[in-house]
């Protein structure tokens, strides 16, 4: 008996490694999969969707939290565009460290509370295998294949991309080649020449397809080069694990249950994930006033590299408003003007179908020659303000384009073209 559990211990080192390995290299191939998914996204000319928004969103909590500074305000007086810190790449890669070992950990718990039955260890010692090896190259050819079309309208585009045949082909004919050796051998172990050729062939040419080339916001990414090597790793713990005594296994198996540990790290990234990745409700306060006397909102909208009206106006609580024409406006100067209280209840109708209070700015999509645009609210002692480009507004149904469609229609509830617009080209 002492012999028994002699033996046992060491074989819980290799286990406990293999399922926590395999844990991490689900939330890895999936992450992988995601960033390249984000990267093609806002590399679009158009994107076509929130998720780098997202990402950046999370990544400038990150930097917040840790007091790194990240990109500053852009002001609508000038044509000016900033580009992320340094800094700024330091919180996107904690950020995805941090979420893949939330996402691992949560899995760990899953696998240490289901029933160890034989069928459990038959999916922990054969699926895992699949998973350690093809995870990561499946998830990266789907979403290659989802985002191909995700190019600019002006290039012809395939069904399918030809340089992504052959990888394809090469995971089918991998997976079929698994299954028979593993079906071959099953019971008895795979010769080592045989397993070690497979593996070295395997990773060789996948690390090739998978080198990174991920940029989020102007800057290269470095942990995708960490993800291939969970990748890598993760073949080489699942073989130790495989060529343990099937005897062994089980008897290890049976005897892991979930400890402290286990529930205390999924609590702990469960609250981590929740704080870095859920919106945050901003301060409602300012589009749902208590004193609607407090309320002061003003809306100014900057120059381009041409004949954009920059001009400024503020709306104040009691309907009062208050224009100031800049550049290539008819009328420059101040102008002063009456709201009814409905117009400027639509007006905070309009912000709360563009999420206001929740908006993270540095998060938006920016060019360089084109106009800014930018809303601040005050009501009740807070405040809360927001700059956009006004013609690169990111996703057609996203954040930033609803902030966007939003300033437009506070400047019909203004009837703003009776200062903007001119009979002739407008002057500077």
């Amino acid at each position: 008996m002492e012999k028994s559990k002699r033996d046992s211990g060491q074989h819980e080192g290799p286990f406990a490694l293999h399922e926590i390995t395999f844990s991490v290299d689900i939330a890895c191939a999936i992450a992988y999969a995601v960033l390249v998914y984000i990267s093609k996204s806002q590399g679009s000319w158009t994107p076509k969707n929130d998720s780098t928004y997202f990402f950046l969103r999370s990544t400038y909590r990150v930097n917040d939290l840790l007091r790194l500074s990240s990109i500053g305000t852009v002001s609508t007086r000038e044509v000016a565009r900033q580009f992320p810190s340094r800094w700024s790449q330091v919180g996107a890669e904690l950020l995805t460290v941090v979420t893949i070992f939330g996402v691992a950990s949560l899995f760990v718990l899953f696998l240490r509370l289901v029933p160890k039955s034989s069928l459990y260890r038959e999916l922990l010692r054969y699926v895992a295998g699949a998973t350690a090896l093809f995870a990561t190259p499946a998830c990266y050819l789907y979403v290659s294949r989802l985002t191909w079309n995700w190019a600019p309208e002006s290039l012809p585009v395939s069904s399918y991309p030809s340089w992504q045949i052959f990888p394809l082909t090469v995971l089918v004919a991998e997976v079929l080649s698994f299954g028979i050796l593993l079906r071959g051998y099953r019971g008895r172990f795979i010769p080592a020449l045989v397993l070690n050729t497979f593996l070295f062939l395997h990773y060789a040419f996948w690390l090739f397809v998978l080198w990174p080339r991920i940029g989020i916001s102007g800057f290269r990414l470095y942990s995708p080069f960490a993800l291939l090597l969970v990748f890598l790793l993760s073949g080489v713990v699942w073989l130790l694990y495989f060529r343990l005594p099937d005897t062994d296994a089980i008897a290890t198996t049976e005897s892991k249950r979930a400890g402290r540990w286990a529930y205390f790290t999924a609590a702990f990234f469960l609250a981590v994930l929740i704080f870095v990745w859920l919106p945050t409700s901003g301060s409602t306060s300012v589009t749902h006033p208590k004193n609607i006397e407090s309320l002061r909102i003003q809306m100014s909208r900057g120059p381009c590299y041409g004949r954009c009206p920059s001009y400024t106006v503020t709306i104040h609580g009691n309907g009062s408003i208050e224009y100031v024409g800049e550049r290539y406006v008819k009328t420059r100067g101040l102008q002063v003007g009456r709201l009814g209280r409905e117009q400027v209840l639509a007006v905070l109708r309009s912000l709360d179908r563009a999420q206001f209070p929740a908006l993270e700015d540095r998060a938006f999509t920016w060019c360089f020659d084109s106009a800014s645009v930018g809303i601040s609210v005050s009501a009740d002692g807070s405040t809360k303000r927001v700059v956009s480009d006004s013609y690169c507004d990111g996703a057609k149904a996203g954040a930033q384009a609803k902030f966007v469609r939003a300033a437009d229609e506070i400047d019909a509830i203004l009837d703003a073209k009776r200062w903007l617009s001119c009979d002739g080209p407008c002057r500077e």
